[in-house]
């Protein structure tokens, strides 16, 4: 019976140290968020006059064009579209912050529109960005990869 007890003793202990991972591992890193994103994928829906309109889209699109964050290191970025036939591309210039797995962006127009993205995966290649806006009445979840 002793023997027993030391078996199941030593089992659990055992278990104790391995079973739990570090919370690091479920930390945003910040400064990953830093440069080009090209969207590759959104999924969601939006509510338009009470009726409900489902999407699946992958990017580029048909004409090849996709939209464009860039996040650059002092806290602004720009958001375009791109499209393979046009010289220049015109972008909304923006500002942003990463707090804990929450994205801020402000896009500074007349009347500021302030969106609260969460950061549902963020690497040095991808980046995926889930939104529900009660008020404008949409969800959606962005998947990015990264191309600069």
């Amino acid at each position: 019976m002793k023997k027993l007890f030391l078996i199941v003793a030593a089992i659990f202990a055992a278990g104790s140290f391995s079973a739990c991972s570090d919370d690091k591992d479920n930390e945003i890193n910040p400064n990953q968020i830093i440069g080009e994103w090209q969207l590759t994928h959104s999924v969601g829906y939006m509510i338009d006059l009470g009726e409900r309109h489902d999407y699946d889209k992958n990017y580029p699109d048909e004409d090849g064009a996709y939209p464009v964050y860039t996040f650059n290191n002092d806290g602004t970025g720009i958001s375009y579209w791109y499209y393979p036939s046009a010289d220049a591309d015109y972008g909304d210039p923006f500002t942003y912050s990463v707090s804990g797995k929450t994205l801020t962006i402000t896009y500074h127009y007349d009347t500021p529109e302030i969106s609260h993205l969460e950061i549902k995966k963020l690497t040095s290649a991808d980046l995926i960005l889930y939104e529900n806006n009660i008020e404008a009445e949409f969800v959606d979840t962005s998947t990015y990869k990264k191309i600069k």
